[in-house]
This record gives C-alpha cells, sequence and structure tokens, in this order.
C-alpha cells in the first residue's frame, strides 16, 4: 500500500500546462467550429516545420498572406493550397492564425509569434542538437563493433 494515498490529492492530467492547469490547445486535440477533432501541429514533420519557418518572414507581417503564396514559395513540401489549408487548420483553431475580415489573406497573431519562435528555436537548437549529439557516439560504436 502507498504511505500517502488519499483521495483528496489531485494528479495533474496529460491535458493541462504545468504552470495554470489550463488545457494545453497546442499539444492536444482540440474542436473547431464544426465540434470536429482537430489534431495538434507536429512540428517533427518537415512540411510543418517548413511551414512554421516560412510564416514567420517578414514579408507576411504587413499584409498578411494567402494560400496561393504558400504554395509557390513551399512547392516540394505542399502540391496544392488543399494541403496547406489542411496545416493551416491546426494553426487557426488555436489562435496562432486568423484569417483578415472581409478579405482572402491570413495573418500570424501575436500569441502565434510567440509560440512559433519558441517551437521552432526549441526544435531547431535544443531537442535536435542535444538528441543527435548525445546519441551519435553511443550509435557509432555499437554499428562499429557490431
Amino acid at each position: 500500500m502507498p504511505a500517502s494515498s488519499t483521495g483528496s490529492e489531485e494528479t495533474p492530467s496529460s491535458s493541462t500546462t504545468k504552470c495554470d492547469g489550463e488545457p494545453d490547445i497546442f499539444s492536444n486535440p482540440v474542436l473547431d467550429h464544426l465540434n470536429k477533432k482537430v489534431t495538434p501541429p507536429d512540428l517533427r514533420k518537415d512540411r510543418q516545420f517548413i511551414l512554421c519557418e516560412e510564416l514567420l518572414k517578414p514579408k507576411y507581417s504587413l499584409y498578411g498572406f494567402k494560400t496561393a503564396d504558400l504554395t509557390a514559395v513551399l512547392p516540394q513540401y505542399f502540391r496544392n493550397s488543399t494541403q496547406i489549408r489542411y496545416e493551416l487548420k491546426k494553426l487557426i483553431v488555436r489562435g496562432i492564425v486568423e484569417k483578415k475580415k472581409s478579405q482572402s489573406f491570413y495573418t500570424v497573431t501575436g500569441l502565434g509569434w510567440k509560440w512559433l519562435w519558441t517551437s521552432i528555436t526549441s526544435k531547431s537548437y535544443f531537442e535536435n542538437p542535444i538528441i543527435s549529439k548525445s546519441f551519435k557516439e553511443v550509435l557509432i560504436a555499437i554499428f562499429i563493433i557490431d
């Protein structure tokens, strides 16, 4: 039996943030306006990572962007604008990107800038280099020995 197992202790769930107990909308599925589940953005996938990097470029900060603009710039990752809209929907329902009223342009919100910069720099400078450097020598040693 556990030493202190009282029924009144709260255990943090996987759908809350560590600081306020608010839902973590960036790593869990959320519902859109039609009550359809929208998966979270996954920056481990190259096409989503490249799209997020593209959205932060200065040329989109003033007037915004259209899906056609992104299709023209990223043809090696997206074959048509439908694929881009699918990825953008993940960002729109979380408040990272919003559509300008009565226009066909999208813009990155203030929250979006913060989240995108944090996520991109975290992946680029911390997650990938740490994983690759720490295991590179171990993996080389394993494959050389075998």
